[in-house]
């Protein structure tokens, strides 16, 4: 389920990358964009993707809720999120591409269903047989449940990206 060349990256990760790509390419194509910047701006609205996805679980792991906890923020947190917010920079190359539709808000609406419920499984995780919050709904199989609700996630957090693009005939 992991790619050890690649860091040990989620299988699903790649999936979905690849799947946002091809889709973010294309839509950048048809909207008149020229070849080499629509496949340049289709890997960094990727990298946008799986940088939302880090930014998200970076803050809903307990290990690292103590940002919100004076003083706030030391050098290491604010390096991090000045690091993650250059990440998400890109989605200004590609504004006049996106909006928000019914069915983003839908994509939006599940995610925080399968997101709500791993927190309150407890935040189970592959790697550890701890649970990182009271356990509100209990589970008999946690180690799978958190495979199912981390690449479950993505999966949604993915179709939140893919639907975001709309169709134009103008140049990017």
């Amino acid at each position: 389920m992991w790619i050890g060349l690649l860091g040990g990256v989620s299988s699903i990760s790649v999936a979905m990358m690849g799947v946002l790509y091809i889709l973010t390419e294309y839509r950048l194509s048809k909207s008149g964009a020229a070849p080499v910047e629509s496949i340049v701006l289709a890997a960094l609205f990727v990298n946008v993707f799986l940088q939302s996805y880090e930014l998200i679980y970076h803050f809903t792991f307990p290990v690292y809720l103590n940002y919100f906890k004076l003083p706030f923020l030391n050098g290491a947190g604010i390096r991090y999120i000045a690091l993650e917010a250059v990440m998400l920079l890109p989605l200004l190359l590609v504004r006049k591409n996106l909006g928000m539709r019914r069915l983003s808000m839908m994509f939006v609406f599940i995610f925080a269903i399968v997101w709500a419920e791993w927190i309150l499984c407890g935040f189970p995780q592959y790697f550890s047989s701890n649970y990182f919050y009271p356990v509100l709904l209990p589970t008999n199989d946690p180690y799978n449940l958190s495979i199912y609700l981390n690449f479950g996630s993505k999966i949604v957090l993915a179709g939140f990206f893919a639907s975001l693009f709309h169709s134009q005939s103008s140049s990017v």
